[in-house]
């Protein structure tokens, strides 16, 4: 198989008979592309001895783990809860994972198979949110976070803590959690007077957890020149010095709705143009603290006037001064 795409994988099927497979990648551990009984696609990994993995089934594939001719295997099996070719695209995105894997000889196949996990897992989260594709609102919200991704590591930040601090992909309460007491809320837009922010839970500008909480407003415009979440992605791989802290990092960005091979349409380029930071405790704010008794909440904030100044009674802080207290604590 050449070329590894949704239409070669297809092919690849077509030529499986019912119950038998193809080996995929037979080094450094076996990946076979297999077709049931019934007929179902599925991806099979073939673990050694003292491997232990642990997937449960969800919405787009079934997992077990089982016995077959004295290996452990994981079998991945799709069905169509989650719409056409997610299972698919998700299949393509394992086998280019595992083929990349194999061209660097010197990760220990431990490794690749967290790697493997990892990724399966962030699919999960992925098809657990039952939106396919990525809408716009969700490209520019998805803009918004790597891009102060990437401000945190040229502030300094630590690669191999990027799954511990970006929790916007798994829907944590907020965005970056750091250690306490600080986190940051990100939103973004491409309007900018007014800046109206969408705070869509109770929790999300909820300080009793982390204390030093911010929102940190983005304003992105369209522009030709700009950046795409490709292009920002690639910028923040300069920053990650293995091809493991790659590979999480990758496995992040599909759980926040980026798989590439599954776009409907071009990225758009957008170009920032202005940041505004502020305390959370110092907006106006709905919390489980403000409005007991209210189960859960969506609404509004104004961030910035007409003129693109912050809104009466705000109070912005040193946007660089709070990344670098983050790196400190």
């Amino acid at each position: 198989m050449s070329e590894l795409t949704i239409e070669s994988l297809e092919r690849a099927w077509d030529n499986v008979a019912e119950g038998g497979f193809l080996v995929f990648e037979p080094v450094p551990f076996e990946v076979r592309i297999t077709k049931s009984r019934t007929g179902a696609k599925g991806l099979d990994f073939l673990l050694s001895a003292d491997e232990e993995m642990e997937i449960s089934s969800c919405e787009g594939f079934s997992a077990e783990i089982k016995g077959v001719d004295g290996q452990t295997v994981l079998s991945l099996v799709g069905t169509e809860a989650n719409g056409t070719n997610v299972f698919e695209t998700f299949a393509v995105d394992l086998l280019r994972l595992c083929a990349r894997m194999r061209r660097v000889g010197s990760i220990a196949p431990g490794d690749r198979m967290e790697a493997v996990r990892q990724r399966i897992v962030a699919w999960q989260d992925f098809m657990r949110s039952k939106a396919i594709g990525l809408s716009e609102e969700k490209e520019v919200g998805l803009f918004g976070e790597l891009t102060v991704l990437l401000d945190w590591l040229q502030a300094g930040g630590s690669p191999q803590n990027i799954e511990t601090v970006w929790k916007g992909p798994i829907r944590q309460a907020h965005d970056f959690e750091f250690v306490k007491p600080f986190a940051l809320e990100v939103k973004t837009s491409t309007r900018n007077t007014p800046f109206k922010a969408q705070i869509e839970s109770l929790q999300q500008l909820d300080s009793s957890e982390f204390e030093n909480l911010h929102l940190v407003a983005l304003y992105i415009e369209e522009t030709p020149e700009g950046d795409t979440l490709e292009t920002l992605c690639g910028k923040i791989d300069e920053h990650l010095p293995t091809v493991l802290m790659r590979e999480a990092f990758a496995a992040r960005c599909v759980a926040a709705g980026l798989q590439t091979i599954h776009l409907q349409k071009p990225l758009r380029r957008f170009t920032l143009r202005n940041r505004l930071c502020l305390r959370a405790d110092s907006m106006p704010r709905l919390t489980p603290q403000t409005v007991p008794g209210i189960a859960r909440a969506n609404y509004d904030v104004l961030l910035t006037n007409d003129a693109g100044s912050p809104a009466e009674g705000l109070d912005p802080v040193d946007y660089n001064a709070l990344l670098a207290q983050t790196l400190q604590s």
